[in-house]
């Protein structure tokens, strides 16, 4: 694949997870999937500049798309009359464990399985034969990458006990990628 189609793939897989919004899950794991499918490939290719120009591209893309949707929605006359949630206290210590153990499920432990992805990867392109630096520079750009995805994932949960299974998911592909099959 060329370096313009994996540029392709990746804008391709920003208006599939943009596509996903309105609730089609899929459409977004999708996109995900496509952004993570070209960056790959531009590792392959090129490296870290391969991963610099993916994701600076993706990204220009991504705030492109949600500028047009800014301009695209109509203000309303009268907001809707919400509580917001992260800002009101809970009523009950459940309330301030369960906020707490988000947090704990999300921060900590996504960034434990992020950094074990991250090295993982690290540990695969060194198998592959990639050059130090650019082994070193994969797994800077791997662990927020990885986190801010697996974040993502977590925080669409339904509930605590659903965000355990995520950053499982991601360390368990670290480890995998670390040690040879």
């Amino acid at each position: 694949m060329t370096f313009a189609a994996a540029l392709a793939l990746a804008l391709a897989g920003i208006l599939l997870v943009r596509a996903g919004w309105g609730g089609r899950r899929q459409l977004a794991l999708g996109g995900w999937a496509a952004i993570a499918i070209a960056v790959a490939i531009l590792a392959a290719a090129d490296g870290a500049w391969g991963i610099a120009v993916g994701a600076s591209v993706a990204m220009i893309a991504a705030i492109g798309v949600l500028v047009r949707e800014g301009l695209r929605t109509a203000p309303t006359r009268t907001p809707p009359m919400r509580e917001p949630a992260s800002v009101t206290l809970p009523q009950r210590a459940r309330g301030v464990g369960r906020r707490l153990l988000v947090f704990v499920l999300v921060v900590p432990v996504g960034v434990a399985a992020a950094y074990v992805f991250a090295m993982g990867a690290e540990g695969a392109a060194a198998r592959l034969g990639w050059h130090p630096a650019d082994r070193t520079a994969l797994a800077f750009v791997a662990a927020p990458v990885a986190w801010t995805v697996l974040s993502s994932i977590q925080m669409i949960q339904p509930g605590p006990a659903r965000m355990i299974l995520p950053p499982v998911v991601c360390a368990v592909v670290g480890l995998l990628l670390w040690w040879p099959l």
